[in-house]
């Protein structure tokens, strides 16, 4: 758990620069911290672990944000027959990546 903690810190530090794949597997690495917390949550400190898990979940919520971004934007461009519509839905995904 320890370690994988220090993975996922490491990464936060240059986030952005990273490639969406690179990202996508950041973010099932916390997931995967998540899950292995909560299973040993009988041995920690209940304050400590409830704040910590509350911090990890928005992290989890705010890349699995970001990844449906990805999907969806993935989706628009690899429409047959665009429409302008689908310019203005690119943009937003595209502005809303960079908030994330």
């Amino acid at each position: 758990i320890h370690a994988l903690h220090h993975k996922i810190r490491a990464h936060a530090e240059h986030f952005s620069q990273l490639e969406d794949e690179e990202k996508h597997r950041i973010r099932k690495q916390v997931k995967q911290l998540r899950y292995s917390i909560e299973f040993v949550a009988s041995l920690l400190d209940v304050k400590a672990l409830k704040t910590y898990l509350k911090k990890l979940k928005a992290v989890q919520e705010n890349l699995g944000h970001y990844n449906d971004l990805v999907v969806a934007d993935a989706l628009f461009q690899q429409a047959p027959e665009p429409e302008a519509a689908y310019s203005f839905a690119t943009g937003w995904i595209a502005a809303e990546k960079k908030e994330c």
